[in-house]
């Protein structure tokens, strides 16, 4: 009981250091960043690396040699990348259609926009945090999806361009965090589903001018509708009808399941 409280205690830890990174380097020093890469790509890869540290750390101390398999790394990547393709193609079909295709997408752009917070969230927040709250330390899904949704919500306030669309991209990405951790547990914990969805997610964003930031406007919520009830379908009968929902009513305040 109280080896699972201190670990319990030091992910929550880890996660937060991650988290607040960029703030906890500031503190103590405001340049820190001078000693990072001059080239911008390379930049931002050392960068997603650093903030990487203390999760694998925490992981292993937690896990040790399962630390792979416990936050969903070795499962299989090209049926994620195939299903999650299919489950965002209403998104670029639609975008192609009824939005302005931005001529400033770059592979630099794809790399910080897309890929990096696309691996990085996913393995923080569903991976790291709600995965390990859920799988390993038995917290329901509730509890633990509520966590990271706030914390993923305060993380994308700064896309509104004022305090009304502040609060709808709160709220947005926090409802869609909890999206992403049914999907990340219902697949069997398979984070790179996520990491696909999510990456094709904001690069859908990132090739076209959406207006409303991360909140979209009522356009962009239609497609990115479809393609949160896609992704839904889609887990529900590859996975939750063949193998029995995870999420059930004996996880959803406490996870009483063995596994």
């Amino acid at each position: 009981m109280k080896k699972n409280l201190f670990l319990t205690v030091l992910l929550i830890t880890g996660f937060l250091i991650s988290y607040f990174l960029d703030d906890i380097l500031f503190s103590f020093n405001p340049d820190w960043s001078m000693w990072l890469p001059e080239s911008p790509l390379l930049w931002h890869i050392t960068w997603l690396v650093i903030r990487l540290v203390p999760v694998a750390v925490v992981s292993f101390v937690i896990l040790g040699k399962d630390t792979l398999n416990g936050l969903g790394m070795n499962a299989r990547f090209p049926k994620a990348f195939l299903f999650a393709l299919l489950s965002t193609a209403p998104l670029f079909l639609g975008f192609i259609l009824f939005a302005e295709f931005s001529h400033e997408t770059t592979f630099l752009k794809i790399f910080s926009n897309c890929i990096s917070p696309g691996f990085y969230e996913e393995l923080l927040v569903r991976s790291f945090l709600i995965g390990l709250l859920f799988r390993r330390f038995k917290w329901g899904f509730i509890p633990a999806s509520l966590v990271g949704a706030l914390f993923f919500g305060a993380w994308h306030i700064y896309q509104g361009n004022d305090w009304i669309s502040s609060f709808f991209a709160f709220w947005v990405t926090a409802l869609g965090s909890v999206w992403f951790g049914w999907l990340y547990i219902e697949w069997r914990y398979n984070v790179w589903f996520n990491v696909c969805l999510h990456t094709l997610m904001n690069l859908s964003w990132l090739m076209f001018n959406i207006e409303g930031g991360a909140a979209g406007n009522i356009t962009a919520n239609i497609f990115r509708t479809v393609t949160i009830v896609i992704s839904i379908i889609v887990t529900l009968k590859m996975y939750s009808q063949k193998k029995g929902f995870i999420i059930n009513k004996k996880t959803l305040w406490l996870n009483r399941t063995q596994q």
